[in-house]
């Protein structure tokens, strides 16, 4: 398991994001142009979240979710310790000490 520390503070951007899971049929718009890898998609109850492309089956305009996906990001403080579930185009997927996943900017933490 890889382990960081929080350098930069970071506020999650977004209140409702997609939670979705394999299968789930999602809306596809650009990709993110900050973050290229990330698409911004809206669910069937029209929340919108940004998206991994690597996590999506792109047909036109719709994608089929190839995995499980929760957009929520974590709002972290400086020196806040995490770790890193997954990477994914400049983000990471961490875990608090208290066990709350998200997502959180890779230029926001260093390797403890």
């Amino acid at each position: 398991m890889q382990y960081v520390i929080v350098s930069q503070a970071h506020k999650a951007t977004y209140q409702q994001v997609i939670n979705a899971v394999e299968g789930e049929m999602i809306e596809v718009g650009p990709e993110d142009v900050d973050f290229p890898g990330w698409v911004w998609c809206t669910d069937q109850h029209g929340i919108s979240s940004w998206i991994p492309k690597a996590y999506l089956a792109i047909e036109s305009e719709k994608g089929r979710l190839l995995r499980d996906y929760n957009a929520m990001e974590l709002t972290v403080g400086l020196g806040d310790r995490l770790s890193v579930v997954v990477e994914e185009s400049s983000w990471y997927l961490c875990e608090t000490e208290s066990g709350v996943r998200g997502w959180v900017p890779i230029e926001n933490v260093r390797p403890l």
